[in-house]
């Protein structure tokens, strides 16, 4: 039974996030296709829910709290405070 298998999922981790249980499936509003998703808790306390398929493949692996960091983390100095540096 396909939907005994994707049940099969809950307490898993995926990076940050831990599958919690099966939320009501995402209908795409043009073409009806349902999309499975999960409701899931991020490491920083967050829940949401998410797509299985980019859950599975990688595509996402926080609430969006990692991909904020590692912009956060990797933004260069504005050009005014690296002049103050170099001062």
């Amino acid at each position: 039974n396909r939907r005994n298998h994707i049940n099969d999922l809950k307490g898993q981790r995926f990076g940050k996030l831990l599958f919690m249980y099966r939320a009501d499936d995402y209908i795409a509003p043009t073409t009806k296709a349902h999309r499975t998703q999960w409701h899931c808790r991020c490491d920083c306390g967050v829940e949401k829910d998410i797509d299985a398929t980019v859950l599975k493949t990688g595509k996402v692996v926080s609430c969006g709290c990692h991909s904020a960091k590692l912009a956060h983390d990797n933004k260069p100095y504005p050009p005014y405070y690296a002049m103050e540096l170099s001062m």
